[in-house]
């Protein structure tokens, strides 16, 4: 996994998995590097970093809009309408862009949760040839579920209330056969430990586990059958600022340590900048930019990409730089804007915007793309740097009162 040019997310200390009357776990403990160990040694080997994993080609999908007694179809709201990018074994590839822009769908698209209107997803695994999962048939899809896995956004209603937290996990290596009993208690135990819980969180109920505790089953679920592509969507936004980074910090090592790939879908480029190595930019359904993680925010090609970095907080309480502001609404997905979607708001458009929309293509010939007909003669400014992520829980008395140390 290249990490040239990120800014690191300092370790914390984790008490979040801790219950009254006993110690947090620890997350550098030798149970968990044996349990990651052990996980790492139950993969097979893995194709280098930097290969190909994932080719997404001409991507829709359009949800018909019905009206009428016999609700014919009247329209589509195009929520993935053609977008193409690659994922490289071993690296976070971030998808960002406004509520409603179609990155959520862009990911559930990939793996066949909604299935996509056209286009092609062509994904790489270690032993078959690369299979197309649009018009693959259920058997090959099948066979395909076991390399790629999500994480959602909702860590409580993503779990089932009214099955344990073992059995949750378990489930897919129930599906997948290829465990007896036992090996699969075993397998679960190892994974609630690598994820910094305890092998007897197994017993409990997903009601009983705070929102980070419950992310952590999330991941856990999401390792059972050893995938190489992870979505994880918006898989820290619905935490405390504090457990974010807790979570972040696992991510990046399970990453590190078991060569995993990650799709990472966020409306939050703090933290965006921190773990991703390339990001895609989307607006209404398109992907406007594409770059590597540095050079996008030092220097974004497209004005939207300019405006959301715009609007990033500046570590210095004295920088007094408004967010730029644009002006109109978000276009509508069922009715947009002919030309570029972006010329309604954006401060650069020309007469062309109106009529043609910009291809995306390669700027510089290292992989910074835009689709936009001025962006090698804008000017736009990016940010020096994001705030860090760096938080330290101090650590406290357990099941007492005492102050803190």
């Amino acid at each position: 996994m290249s990490t040239a040019g990120r800014s690191p997310v300092e370790p914390v200390a984790d008490e979040s998995t801790a219950e009254p009357g006993e110690t947090a776990v620890d997350l550098d403990s030798a149970q968990r590097a044996e349990a990651i160990s052990s996980l790492a040694a139950d993969r097979e080997a893995d194709a280098s970093d930097g290969d190909t994993l994932l080719e997404v080609r001409g991507l829709q999908k359009w949800f018909p809009v019905k009206a009428g007694f016999i609700r014919h179809t009247i329209g589509h709201v195009k929520a993935v309408d053609d977008i193409s990018f690659e994922v490289k074994r071993g690296e976070t590839f971030a998808i960002v862009g406004e509520s409603g822009c179609g990155k959520s769908t862009a990911g559930r698209a990939i793996l066949q949760l909604e299935k996509p209107t056209g286009g092609e997803v062509i994904f790489h695994s270690r032993d078959n040839p690369p299979v197309d999962l649009v018009t693959c048939n259920d058997y090959q899809l099948q066979q395909m579920r076991s390399n790629m896995k999500i994480i959602f956004q909702d860590p409580f209603s993503s779990l089932d209330g009214r099955m344990t937290v073992g059995r949750s996990i378990a489930e897919p290596l129930v599906i997948d056969g290829k465990l007896g009993r036992q090996a699969i208690k075993d397998r679960v135990a190892e994974l609630l430990t690598a994820v910094g819980l305890r092998p007897e969180h197994a017993s409990r109920y997903p009601h009983a586990f705070s929102g980070g505790q419950r992310q952590r089953i999330g991941i856990a679920r999401a390792l059972a059958l050893n995938p190489d592509l992870i979505v994880c969507d918006e898989a820290v936004s619905a935490l405390d600022v504090s457990v974010q980074a807790q979570v972040l910090n696992l991510l990046e090592r399970l990453q590190r340590e078991l060569n995993l790939t990650y799709i990472f879908i966020s409306h939050d480029l703090s933290v965006v900048e921190h773990i991703s190595d390339h990001i895609a930019v989307m607006y209404v359904g398109k992907v406007v930019e594409i770059a590597p993680v540095q050079k996008l925010f030092s220097r974004p090609r497209h004005p939207y990409s300019a405006a959301l970095l715009s609007s990033v907080p500046k570590p210095d309480p004295t920088n007094k730089t408004d967010p730029e502001m644009l002006v109109g609404e978000v276009p509508s997905p069922a009715n947009p804007p002919s030309g570029c979607y972006f010329h309604t708001r954006c401060p650069f458009a020309q007469d062309i915007c109106k009529v043609e929309q910009p291809p995306l293509r390669d700027l510089d010939g290292q992989g910074h793309l835009a689709a936009c007909h001025f962006a090698e003669d804008l000017t736009l400014d990016g940010v020096e740097a994001v705030p860090p992520m760096s938080f330290q829980v101090p650590s406290r008395p357990v099941g007492g009162v005492g102050s803190l140390t």
